[in-house]
């Protein structure tokens, strides 16, 4: 706060007809003035100067209402900036999922700075959608992020100061699932070629419980060695073809 700028050289003198009071002392008789302030107290960073001026012809009698005249001047200092945010995050988060598909971050870690020039900050709001915040402990000022599954998170902090200015700070969170499947084979199975020594078999047939803690899964399957001449057996599939070159002596 800089005083000089509720100063009279900055938010004006009173006049008398139309002659700024400071420059009335003219002559013998002559103007004297004054003023005094009271301040009148909002919100935090906010007030307004109730300011009096009084004003005298020392060449007068002294006459209630009159001689001095009494002047009143209203200064309002109003908090209108909201809380800044300093290192809000412009790129994605990127965070990894445990075994359990789902994972915990501690907000703090990438929690922006705040400041509010002209008084405090008030409140803040934190959500994430999905997802859940908690605080831990309670009025500890540690937030955790939890219920976070593999996809994009979204991150809000609002934050009001104490003259209900308001400022939002957003930013994604992304968790990603970096476990692979369980796979579990079938490891005797047994195909019979139809008429014409052939058989299609299905990459499901194989799968013996095989499962995703975070998706489901999709079946492809595909063959080491070209045994029947069909090229696109050796390329991931929905089957593969077995023939009469891989019966068994």
């Amino acid at each position: 706060e800089d005083p000089s700028l509720v100063h009279p050289d900055n938010t004006g003198y009173p006049t008398l007809d139309g002659v700024p009071v400071f420059e009335t002392g003219d002559g013998l008789c002559s103007h004297f003035w004054n003023w005094d302030d009271v301040i009148l107290m909002n919100c935090e960073g906010s007030y307004e100067i109730l300011r009096r001026w009084l004003i005298r012809d020392m060449c007068e009698p002294i006459q209630f209402g009159v001689n001095p005249v009494e002047y009143y001047q209203s200064v309002k200092v109003i908090d209108n900036m909201p809380p800044q945010f300093e290192g809000c995050p412009t790129e994605t988060i990127v965070g990894l999922a445990d075994i359990d598909c789902a994972t915990d971050l501690l907000l703090n870690d990438f929690f922006p700075t705040i400041t509010d020039v002209c008084g405090s900050v008030k409140d803040t709001l934190i959500s994430v959608v999905p997802g859940t915040v908690m605080e831990r402990p309670s009025a500890s000022g540690q937030y955790f992020l939890t219920n976070m599954a593999p996809g994009i998170h979204t991150v809000k902090i609002t934050v009001k100061d104490q003259c209900s200015n308001t400022n939002r700070c957003t930013f994604d969170i992304l968790i990603e699932d970096t476990s692979a499947p369980q796979v579990i084979c079938e490891q005797d199975l047994h195909v019979a070629l139809n008429n014409i020594g052939v058989a299609e078999v299905p990459a499901e047939v194989l799968d013996d419980g095989s499962y995703d803690n975070c998706t489901g899964i999709g079946f492809e399957i595909f063959r080491m060695t070209d045994g029947c001449d069909i090229p696109s057996d050796m390329e991931p599939g929905t089957h593969v073809t077995f023939c009469c070159d891989d019966v068994s002596d």
